[in-house]
């Protein structure tokens, strides 16, 4: 039985299970009903003829993952909380990996209403007996060759909720990372939100004359009476209100009676309220792109589920993001009966207000509902840089040589963008002549930009041309005129090391002191955030570009000179990531990767984009540390130098010095897309005794490795043949440390035969050998190898020369 202390246990007291266990008792008896010598294999795979016990724990697990214990209690296997072992639970039941054996002691306990000390110590036990299955390891020989050393001193990491995909986008799911990626980064009872977003408005006259208006006075007529009152009754309330008083606002409420009613979001969502543009379709269902406020309700008290609605609001947000990517910023509100707490999500995290109750400050209740509805676009956060006044959107960007403006007309669908709430908000347009690509991206403040490595790499084959670039505004701007304290203890740490390895190296006795030294360094900007800008401004101001986040999305607190990019910047707050919205051009816009002709096609992509790394390394001394699928373009020789492949997004780039080291800790920041990063950089986040590891060339030539071997996989298939479930799932699903395991597994000698390469795809059977090839030249033949050698020839010559073969023996 685990070992509960005395404050797991007031935890548990505190936060009583009551009755939401009482809908899964009846499912929990015919699963237990099933249970018998025949529903169970031998291997313990359980029963493919009935999936009701499966169904019946998925929902038994999932109800837990939700309640506020296991937010607080902490792991007792890990560094992590209990919400995220349950989330691992469902995940592994969901995929298949499931014996109703190992959950029975537990179903027993729901279904004769044991205590809950007892329901909560069965749960520990349970995560206890599971935890011991792991993936195959090794442990590699001492290295043969010569290699580079790192540093001990590092930077710390935390993981967005970016890197899930489409499948996986259920709210069980990602409630965890979720809740991982706002932890250190939310912010409540912020002093002046309600005057920021609600007072002296244009529209403030608008809602004086609701006050007028209002029956004797009454602003509440007909509010419910109740002290914990109905969703319901509070829905009908608002819907009267709104068609007395808002009748022409260019806001409308609307509410989701079931999950059939949205639509647009990343996975099945049920929504409380929503406030839509009134000009979006009237009927249901209501799509997420049209959606401005997002209201989640509840009767329960806020000390007892606080968390548990907060990320739930937090997913919603994540959906709008998703939906309405050129969003600033997304309004949204909890109401726990009576009670109302106020939310602005933006890219560096949320931020809330004081709680207030509505029958007390009823004034401020409707002039919060009615200013919901009356906001303009720039209030409620839309992104007023893109005009939208011609045929086609487009954006006014200073030419990256002459300097004169150019105008530049988008496509209407992006070719890419990130599903995250705090992070670079990557995205990504292809103007409409074609011949060049728009990116918009949230970047941290103080690092080297895009637009200055793009700069130093001009005339480097293979890497893309600036056109041009603009500094739109930052978060500091849009936060201006706010109280912010010290973030909101979510349970996860600001820089969690993984899902459920927390490593935090920022206290709040740190965070304080940061914040005393940087008191009076703030600097005034070109941009307010009470009238966005419609077009540039003129000012010339030094410039910061950065793009996309990924699983580490940390990055230098080191100022580094920048050249030129107009628009306005800010200095970094220290109780937040100050981060600088910039738009840049840069051409050619080339094709995706994934959409080659051929076979040969893909080989030159890569030999071409390996060439133009290796130029960058060595001829300008830049360190890319973000190769990815969506990084390597196709391009057409013809018009550029006889290269069939890009290497594009330098924002993570680092300049290195001869030996490839960088003097700030930054070189050992977490960089990279995690389904592609370097055993060593994933193994260097878990270590307790460093703080990462150094970002080297080698880990690099690892991740264009594990690139290829994802397009062999996911890409080739005959119509109708392509595998459901992705072969490469346990590369980005789990802990650092899960995931690192099972690279190191699947990329042994053996491993590698059964584990990846009888994925490939029909297409690319015959590139099986380079794959070997390239899997020796990196890791040797032997136990893995993972060191970076001294010389960088070492790998690039054998690597690019494999590529040159194998172009040779598809070409004969």
């Amino acid at each position: 039985m685990a070992n509960l202390s005395q404050d797991d246990r007031t935890v548990i007291a505190k936060h009583p299970l009551d009755g939401c266990l009482d809908p899964l008792r009846n499912e929990l008896r015919k699963a237990e009903q099933s249970y018998g010598p025949s529903s169970t294999s031998d291997n313990g795979a359980g029963d493919s003829r009935d999936r009701g016990p499966l169904k019946a724990v998925s929902k038994f697990l999932s109800t837990l993952q939700t309640h506020d214990v296991a937010f607080t209690l902490r792991s007792k296997t890990g560094a992590g909380d209990l919400a995220s072992e349950l989330s691992t639970l469902f995940r592994r039941v969901r995929n298949g990996d499931f014996n109703y054996h190992q959950y029975r002691p537990l179903s027993l306990l729901v279904i004769r209403k044991a205590p809950d000390l007892d329901v909560w110590n069965a749960v520990f036990d349970l995560i206890k007996s599971i935890s011991r299955i792991s993936p195959p390891t090794s442990i590699p020989s001492s290295p043969p060759l010569k290699s580079i050393q790192t540093s001990f001193y590092g930077t710390p990491l935390v993981r967005s909720s970016a890197s899930f995909r489409d499948s996986q986008q259920t709210r069980n799911v990602i409630r965890t990372p979720v809740l991982e990626e706002l932890s250190g980064r939310t912010f409540v009872d912020v002093k002046q939100f309600y005057t920021k977003y609600f007072e002296n408005r244009e529209w403030s006259k608008t809602v004086d004359q609701i006050y007028k208006e209002a029956p004797s006075n009454d602003l509440l007529h007909g509010f419910p009476e109740a002290l914990q009152p109905e969703e319901l009754e509070i829905w009908t309330w608002l819907d009267e209100f709104q068609k007395k008083y808002l009748i022409d606002a260019p806001g409308l409420y609307c509410r989701a009676k079931s999950k059939k009613d949205i639509t647009g979001a990343l996975g099945e969502r049920q929504l409380d309220i929503v406030l839509k543009d009134r000009t979006a379709p009237f009927a249901e269902p209501h799509h997420t792109k049209d959606f401005r406020v997002i209201g989640e309700l509840t009767k329960t008290k806020k000390s007892a589920c606080w968390k548990a609605k907060f990320i739930q609001l937090a997913i919603y947000v994540r959906d709008v993001f998703a939906a309405q990517p050129t969003r600033w910023f997304v309004h949204g509100f909890l109401m726990f009966g009576t009670q109302m707490q106020l939310w602005v999500f933006d890219r560096s995290g949320a931020y809330g207000s004081e709680t207030f109750d509505v029958r007390r400050e009823p004034e401020r209740f409707v002039h919060v509902i009615a200013g919901y509805a009356l906001m303009t676009k720039a209030e409620l956060g839309l992104n007023t840089f893109i005009q939208e006044d011609g045929a086609h959107p487009s954006v006014i960007l200073p030419d990256a040589i002459t300097g004169k403006d150019r105008v530049l007309q988008l496509e209407a669908t992006p070719i890419f963008s990130q599903n995250a709430i705090a992070c670079r908000g990557t995205l990504c347009f292809r103007t409409v002549d074609g011949t060049t690509v728009v990116k918009f991206s949230w970047r941290p403040d103080k690092k080297r930009s895009e637009v200055d490595h793009l700069t130093m790499a001009r005339g480097v084959k293979g890497i893309p041309a600036l056109v041009g670039s603009y500094n739109v505004t930052t978060i500091e701007d849009l936060r201006k005129g706010l109280d912010i304290k010290f973030p909101k203890d979510l349970g996860h740490s600001v820089h969690d090391r993984s899902i459920d390895s927390p490593q935090s190296s920022f206290t709040s006795q740190s965070t304080q002191a940061l914040a005393k030294l940087n008191m009076g360094s703030k600097r005034k900007s070109g941009f307010t955030e009470d009238a966005p800008p419609t077009k540039r401004h003129s000012s010339g101001q030094k410039s910061y570009l950065q793009q996309e986040v990924r699983a580490g999305d940390v990055d230098s607190e080191t100022p580094v000179p920048s050249f030129t990019c107009k628009g306005p910047s800010s200095p970094r707050n220290s109780l937040y990531r100050n981060r600088v919205l910039t738009c840049l051009a840069i051409s050619p816009a080339g094709q995706p990767l994934q959409k080659f002709e051929s076979v040969l096609e893909v080989l030159l992509a890569f030999r071409d984009a390996i060439s133009a790394h290796r130029s960058l390394f060595l001829g300008r001394k830049t360190l890319h540390r973000d190769v990815s699928l969506n990084n390597i373009i196709l391009i057409d020789p013809k018009q550029n130098g006889g290269y069939s492949g890009m290497l594009i997004d330098l924002d993570l780039a680092l300049l290195v010095d001869d030996a490839g080291k960088n003097e700030t800790s930054e070189q050992r920041n977490m960089t990279g897309t995690l389904e592609y990063m370097a055993i060593q950089i994933l193994e260097g986040a878990i270590r307790k005794e460093t703080a990462g590891t150094d970002h080297t060339y080698r880990h690099d030539l690892e991740s264009f490795f594990y690139v290829f071997l994802s397009l062999c996989i996911r890409y080739g298939w005959p119509e109708g043949m392509k595998p459901k479930i992705d072969a490469l799932r346990t590369w980005y699903e789990g802990s650092f440390e899960m995931i690192s395991k099972t690279k190191r597994g699947e990329l042994e000698p053996g491993g590698f035969e059964i584990h990846v390469l009888r994925h490939f795809s029909p297409k690319f059977q015959a590139q099986k050998e380079l794959a070997r090839n390239l899997r020796t030249i990196l890791f040797g033949t032997g136990a893995l190898y993972v060191e970076t050698p001294e010389k960088p020839a070492t790998l690039y010559d054998p690597i690019i020369q494999a590529f040159e073969n194998a172009i040779r023996e598809v070409r004969w």
